[in-house]
């Protein structure tokens, strides 16, 4: 973190700068720097994927489903997964009139 920080910054990796920040600037910058590195990583993905179809258009419609299917899960799955990480049942309210 402190590395990226010290790119976008131009600081070194000893300035005083990094220990005026609070935790919650960390956070904030950690959490932005992350999400940044997402949206690139998505576009190189689709840039490959881009040129990939033209060697391959099967499979890489194949990969994208694959990979469209592996976001879903549906809400008894993902209640269980929530059960498991938290170690107890979450109840959810119904937003259905």
């Amino acid at each position: 973190m402190k590395w990226k920080l010290s790119k976008i910054y131009c600081k070194t990796l000893d300035d005083p700068w990094f220990d005026t920040l609070t935790p919650i600037q960390w956070y904030t910058y950690a959490m932005h720097i992350n999400i940044d590195s997402e949206e690139e990583m998505e576009i190189r993905r689709d840039t490959v994927e881009y040129l990939a179809r033209f060697w391959d258009n099967e499979a890489v419609e194949k990969v994208q489903r694959a990979r469209e299917r592996s976001r879903h899960i549906d809400q008894s799955e993902f209640e269980k997964q929530l059960e498991e990480m938290f170690g107890e049942k979450i109840h959810f309210e119904s937003n259905k009139s």
